[in-house]
């Protein structure tokens, strides 16, 4: 009898997040509201990952909590994860809820896995990040923009920690190329009139206007443009890639994240009858990360997990062949775009 009570308590102590029925996966993403029509790509690309992953060892479950790209709500939602559903990982979308979940993955030993422009939701021993980094995503623009030979820029961004982290690379890496930021402005999140703020960008005369603000800012503030004839061209980073109405942007070039493969786009458009959009591929990418460090830690040991992630090299994933650094980040290579909307 006490051989048996041993044995059990052995069991029951062994490992941290170790639970008897499926691993847990919890995806805080905007599944309404304005950005819903990138939530909801993200969300059968999370649930295709887990179908196409084929034969597994552990059992799991994904549970889906709408944000609605808001920084509060993806609080709750991770607390709820965390607390009730009693989850192993979390996967975040953008930078304000990856940053507010940071804190709550690293404290509770929970693997969280952003999509984020912020590196900084890494941080951490038990965060991590997929996508282009900031820098990398400037040096493409600052690259195009030495190239067009255009050497005055002015700088419109959203008050939100992935844009300011995109827009202080910018400042940055203008310096060096010789390139003047002549003008810059910051908007809130939820502004709506934007006439004061474009009168200002004809400061300094500036050659274009790098917009990095996301849907429905993006679009408010190109139709006021459009209504008060402001005639300079725009560019963006990651900014055209968010919106819900590419056509006010039609013919511009901008900077971007990494693009998925052929392959994947190809695969997600015959299973689901849908388009990729912004961050499709790195959800896909998480989940089959995630799974793929259970399925090689052989438990649903959070640490043991967290182990087998950092071991991962020249994944083969939506992205491209992937790896993880010491920092946490998957890293990739921007790339040059252009708005094109067939009339």
């Amino acid at each position: 009898l006490v051989v048996v009570v041993v044995i059990v308590l052995l069991i029951v102590s062994s490992g941290k997040k170790s639970v008897s029925g499926p691993i847990k996966i919890g995806v805080i993403m905007p599944l309404t509201g304005d950005l819903a029509f990138l939530g909801e790509p993200g969300r059968k690309a999370a649930e295709l990952a887990l179908e196409n992953f084929g034969d597994k060892k552990n059992k799991y479950q994904l549970i889906f909590e709408d944000d609605q790209f808001n920084a509060t709500k993806a609080a709750t939602a991770a607390n709820k994860l965390i607390s009730v559903d009693k989850v192993q990982a979390i996967l975040t979308f953008g930078s304000s809820g990856g940053n507010v979940v940071n804190p709550l993955a690293e404290k509770n030993k929970i693997i969280h896995f952003g999509v984020a422009s912020d590196p900084h939701v890494a941080d951490g021993n038990y965060n991590f990040n997929h996508w282009t980094p900031p820098a990398e995503e400037v040096r493409a623009l600052v690259a195009e923009l030495v190239k067009r030979n255009i050497s005055k820029i002015a700088i419109v961004t959203p008050n939100q920690a992935g844009m300011k982290a995109i827009t202080d690379e910018l400042k940055k890496q203008s310096l060096s190329a010789n390139i003047q930021v002549v003008n810059e402005q910051i908007h809130n999140i939820g502004d709506k009139d934007f006439r004061s703020l474009i009168t200002k960008l004809n400061q300094g005369k500036p050659e274009i206007v790098v917009l990095t603000s996301y849907s429905p800012e993006l679009e408010i503030l190109a139709k006021q443009m459009k209504d008060v004839g402001f005639k300079t061209p725009l560019t963006s980073i990651e900014g055209f890639d968010q919106t819900s109405e590419p056509a006010l942007f039609n013919g511009y070039w901008y900077a971007s994240a990494s693009d998925p493969t052929g392959e994947f786009t190809k695969m997600f458009s015959e299973k689901t009858g849908g388009k990729v959009a912004f961050g499709t591929g790195n959800a896909y990418d998480i989940i089959s990360l995630l799974v793929t460090a259970f399925e090689n830690a052989k438990s649903s040991d959070t640490d043991k997990a967290l182990n087998e992630l950092y071991k991962i090299k020249d994944f083969k994933g939506a992205m491209g062949a992937l790896s993880i650094d010491s920092d946490g980040l998957v890293l990739s290579t921007a790339t040059i775009k252009t708005v094109s909307v067939k009339k």
